[in-house]
């Protein structure tokens, strides 16, 4: 596929670490960050155990923060920094906006995204909830994870990031210490 979906569970409980059942509950991603790079042969020297991300380390790619400052999906005024004319990285991932939990207080979620940015983009994930009275909201940021059986075949180098190698060279041996960043 090109897809991964990545599963959630979120546990709603009360003061005293109980659960709250059926509670409703808005889900949302946000891009954070992005990074540049590419995937190396690992470990370097020794028998191919698997393709291993190596980001950009040059001073200008080490921020790449997401252009959507306000978080609301749209290219505002002042926010195009790469000038590409498109919000980088843009929302490159989705989830369900509402769940419900379980008699249990348990609510699950499905996570999506493409697999070229797996590696590449860190989102924030969002929960939050009424109870009591009180709104509760819990964010956390994630790095888009990806399969291990999409980098351990050798013939088969994993994707580049969609946001460039650029400030990288290549020096066409795959090890990581090929990966050298170029002014």
């Amino acid at each position: 596929g090109v897809l991964y979906l990545k599963d959630f569970a979120v546990l709603v409980t009360d003061s005293s670490g109980n659960p709250v059942a059926n509670q409703s509950l808005n889900v949302s991603v946000s891009p954070n960050r992005y990074d540049k790079g590419r995937w190396f042969k690992s470990p370097i020297g020794a028998a191919f155990k698997a393709w291993v991300p190596k980001y950009s380390t040059l001073a200008s790619d080490v921020t790449c923060i997401s252009e959507d400052t306000n978080k609301n999906g749209i290219l505002d005024s002042g926010e195009d920094l790469n000038a590409d004319k498109q919000l980088t990285p843009g929302n490159i991932a989705s989830v369900e906006r509402t769940i419900t939990g379980g008699a249990d207080g348990i609510a699950y979620f499905t996570l999506t995204y493409p697999k070229e940015m797996a590696a590449f983009v860190t989102v924030d994930v969002t929960v939050s909830g009424i109870a009591s009275g009180t709104e509760n909201v819990y964010s956390r940021p994630l790095v888009l994870d990806y399969d291990s059986a999409d980098t351990t075949k050798e013939e088969v180098r994993p994707w580049d990031s969609p946001f460039g190698v650029d400030a990288t060279t290549d020096t066409g041996d795959d090890s990581a210490t090929a990966f050298t960043s170029v002014a």
